[in-house]
């Protein structure tokens, strides 16, 4: 239920989010929001957390999870990496409590989160992008981190970018970011999540809200 698209341009970071979520109930009525922040940037601009998946865990939603963290500021005087370790051991027994108590109640569309972390610290050379994920199965947690360049396409509604990505394939390089500046990057991602909306409305799907939530960092 989920677009989140971050690009890695020559003078930062630019990132554009969907805001739809969903509830199911127990009587089986589905109700769809499209007030749902994505991206929580720090006070001082330097770092942003992305969320799709799960988005609340232990009755807290991910936002306040992101907020006590820079509260916290147990992440003053690490590099972006370092931060992404600390987010981890910060945030992750909460993950595994939630993906497990959806787990075992067959909750099987609840099972994953995952955390897009980005940004340049006074200690780093370079603005980066790595994703955390989570998910939850018979064989208990799983976690991957992986680090992104170019362009970088979250979440179920990366499919409604299939077809449009494989017709225009330049801008599925590195190169074609790295040129860009944040500030026509802005532009560019806000055309990709148009035509991710168009077919979106073609296949009568739900996956995705209308508008989106564009943030950038340098």
């Amino acid at each position: 239920m989920t677009l989140i698209l971050t690009a890695l341009c020559k003078d930062g970071i630019c990132i554009c989010a969907d805001k739809r979520s969903k509830r199911q109930y127990d009587n089986g009525r589905i109700e769809y929001k499209d007030d749902l922040n994505k991206i929580y940037q720090f006070r001082n601009g330097e770092v942003a957390i992305c969320n799709h998946g799960v988005n609340e865990m232990q009755n807290k939603s991910w936002e306040t999870f992101c907020s006590d963290y820079e509260a916290s500021n147990r992440w003053v005087g690490k590099n972006l990496f370092q931060i992404i370790d600390d987010f981890r051991s910060f945030i992750e027994s909460n993950i595994q409590q939630q993906l497990e108590d959806n787990f075992r109640h067959n909750r099987s569309d609840s099972t994953t989160i995952g955390f897009i972390i980005c940004g340049k610290t006074s200690l780093d050379s370079k603005f980066k992008i790595n994703e955390l994920f989570w998910s939850f199965d018979s064989g208990g947690l799983h976690f991957e981190s992986k680090r992104h360049y170019g362009l970088v396409r979250t979440g179920v509604g990366n499919k409604y970018l299939e077809k449009y990505i494989n017709d225009n394939s330049s801008i599925n390089t590195i190169d074609f970011w790295k040129r860009m500046s944040t500030r026509k990057a802005e532009k560019e991602l806000n055309k990709l999540f148009a035509a991710a909306v168009v077919e979106k409305k073609r296949l009568t799907e739900e996956e995705i809200s209308d508008e989106n939530h564009i943030v950038s960092i340098s």
